[in-house]
């Protein structure tokens, strides 16, 4: 797919007020271009590095509200309050996580983050577009998360924020499936606590259930965030259904000892993925977070463990996507036989 022309065929509107930084340049090199995106705390916009050949990056201004408040609740009351996120991100050396080049502030307080540009859609959007992803793909996707926390969490840092709207595709075809991890605006060391509801952190969807009320952020969370992303990615749906599937609602389910996560299971979705890779997927959703594995790495060797136990009869189906899941599994882990 291009992604490009694709665009192109769909121009991208920026939302109101999103016109007045259009043309202008940041710190002497930025010049914004064009928007591309954006949420409830920052637009996003592609621009160029005059002092790079144009070099084309991607720059996420602050919405002035939230820059305010993250102000107010920093030691640091000067400057950009947004520069731990690049901070965080340069403590990274792994090629999962889009490269955030600086942070910086203009005289007249626009908090803003240069990064890599990354040219594709996010996997929320492929998903609903173009449909769910294949076994293989999808343990491409399970690989790359992994690797990518591994190496954040051996810093001491958690993501905090993990869903597939903070992924970005940067290569899909039949056997190869790439990405990005965007936005480590919620990162935060290990230990931290998180705040109470009326200021939740994350999105209600990817949050595991011991958070909904405030906690600790630990390897164990992120292992139920990346589970939900791969369910997702696998059915085209979150673990848990509600009937308006609203954030009140997903909380208060959450909270809800007695519902089951996931809802319904892989395999009720979708009957011909391969159940050793299905079972590993919700293991990471347990309610109970003492029935997660402890850390991304563990989760990691049980995916290992659960393919290398892969040995059952396969109907006709199977054969070709448990072949192809195979050959993958033989190249990412030589190790195994």
């Amino acid at each position: 797919m291009n992604w490009e022309r694709m665009k192109r065929r769909t121009p991208l509107r920026p939302p109101l007020g999103g016109e007045a930084i259009l043309g202008t340049v940041l710190g002497g090199r930025y010049t914004v271009e064009e928007w591309i995106g954006g949420g409830a705390f920052s637009n996003v916009y592609l621009g160029y590095d005059s002092r790079k050949e144009n070099r084309p990056v991607a720059i996420k201004v602050i919405h002035k509200a939230h820059a305010m408040q993250a102000t107010n609740h920093s030691q640091f009351k000067e400057g950009n309050p947004f520069e731990h996120e690049a901070r965080y991100n340069k403590l990274l050396k792994n090629g999962w996580v889009a490269r955030a080049y600086t942070a910086n502030q203009t005289p007249d307080g626009i908090n803003y983050i240069v990064m890599e540009y990354v040219p594709g859609p996010t996997l929320e959007w492929w998903i609903r577009n173009q449909g769910t992803l294949s076994p293989v793909h999808a343990f491409q996707l399970a690989v790359g998360l992994l690797t990518y926390l591994e190496e954040a969490h051996g810093v001491g840092f958690a993501h905090g924020d993990v869903k597939s709207t903070n992924i970005v595709l940067s290569n899909v075809s039949t056997d190869r499936f790439r990405f990005k991890v965007v936005d480590l605006g919620h990162a935060s060391w290990f230990r931290t606590p998180i705040r109470p509801r009326r200021h939740l952190v994350g999105t209600p969807a990817y949050l595991a259930p011991e958070l909904v009320d405030g906690g600790t952020v630990d390897p164990r969370a992120e292992v139920y965030a990346v589970a939900v992303v791969l369910f997702k990615a696998v059915t085209g749906k979150t673990p848990i259904q509600t009937r308006r599937n609203n954030a009140d609602e997903m909380l208060e389910a959450l909270r809800d000892s007695g519902k089951q996560i996931p809802t319904q299971s892989i395999l009720e979705w979708r009957p011909e993925f391969p159940p050793e890779f299905a079972s590993w997927i919700e293991k990471g959703l347990s309610r109970n977070r003492a029935l997660r594995p402890s850390t991304v790495s563990s989760y990691r060797q049980e995916l290992e463990d659960q393919i290398a136990a892969m040995d059952a009869p396969l109907t006709s189906f199977e054969t070709s996507a448990r072949g192809v899941f195979k050959q993958w599994v033989k190249r990412l882990f030589p190790s195994k036989d």
